[in-house]
């Protein structure tokens, strides 16, 4: 099955001709029935996921019993360009600027000389349910939400790695506007990677510095619809680098149960998202039903698995630490 996987995505997917997905059922005798369903980011975003597989398993219902079925009425991606449009550019142009102001290199997270390969490896770590409780108990002392905390955590751990005081990562945000009734039902590709930017030079407390993290994460909200390469061109990092070689993904969203339950003989299991992104470190925080799972994908030929493998240690520490004293 794993060769299977390697060998679809090493296939891909051409983004001149439709659909940009695909599907591939494979049978063992020993695992049963799986399901690989390949789509490109460009079309769909994790946030979609729940929508689609909704209607999925509304429509399998449907079917099943010879009816018709026809998708429910939901608004669509062209109502949030709609929205989009009648947003003040001039504004979010003149918020991003300040924002960056003054930052005009990346954060150096590695040497110069490694060279990219293409190829991505991950290491794991599951927080268990006393420390998930406790964070969690942390983000409701502090009111602000456990994404908080981690970004905290992880401007630490690149400040100590790359020896700068002040850094920036990147941050995954929904790019779904709050105020456009019936958004969360839309399927497509919103989400938008945006810049975070630390300064640890300040000092003060980790409970200080996961509270500014959260202020600063409620004003890029406002202004989230700026495409990324728009807002790197408004700082002063030039266009041959990044703005940021890192980035934390933090997956808040949910597939509910019924979404799952295609019909009364049909269920899908184990449905997993494996998470790949074009940045050399990626950070994806899942929180379970008792836990929390935290994976690091990393760049083969920046990385190594030791190195890797540090770093995701030292972010579990921190937030080991902060839970014993934010203060």
């Amino acid at each position: 099955f794993e060769q299977v996987l390697r060998a679809d995505l090493t296939e891909g997917l051409p983004i001149h001709s439709a659909p940009l997905m695909r599907l591939t059922l494979v049978r063992s005798k020993e695992e049963g029935t799986r399901l690989i369903w390949t789509h490109h980011h460009l079309q769909i975003d994790g946030w979609s996921w729940p929508v689609l597989l909704a209607h999925v398993s509304q429509a399998y219902r449907v079917l099943a019993k010879g009816e018709n079925f026809e998708a429910p009425a939901t608004k669509s991606i062209r109502d949030v360009l709609r929205w989009s449009q009648r947003q003040d550019g001039t504004a979010a142009q003149e918020f991003w600027s300040g924002q960056l102001k003054g930052f005009a290199r990346p954060t150096a997270l590695f040497s110069s000389r490694s060279k990219s390969t293409h190829s991505f490896g991950e290491v794991s770590a599951v927080l268990g349910s006393d420390l998930a409780r406790a964070l969690e108990a942390l983000a409701r002392d502090l009111a602000c939400p456990l994404n908080a905390l981690v970004q905290a955590a992880w401007s630490l751990v690149i400040s100590e790695r790359s020896g700068q005081e002040e850094v920036v990562f990147g941050a995954s945000f929904s790019g779904r506007p709050a105020e456009l009734p019936g958004v969360e039902n839309i399927v497509g590709a919103f989400v938008n990677n945006l810049p975070v930017r630390a300064n640890l030079a300040e000092g003060g407390s980790f409970a200080k510095l996961a509270k500014t993290l959260h202020a600063q994460a409620v004003a890029l909200a406002e202004h989230q619809f700026l495409p990324l390469m728009e807002i790197h061109q408004l700082s002063e990092v030039p266009l041959r680098w990044r703005l940021f070689d890192s980035l934390v993904v933090f997956q808040n969203y949910a597939i509910a149960e019924d979404a799952l339950q295609w019909g009364d003989g049909l269920k899908v299991e184990d449905f997993t998202a494996p998470v790949r992104t074009n940045y050399p470190l990626t950070v994806v925080v899942q929180p379970g039903a008792d836990d929390l799972a935290v994976d690091l994908v990393f760049e083969k030929g920046r990385f190594d698995d030791t190195t890797a493998g540090a770093l995701l240690e030292g972010l579990v520490t921190l937030l080991q630490r902060a839970v014993q004293s934010p203060k």
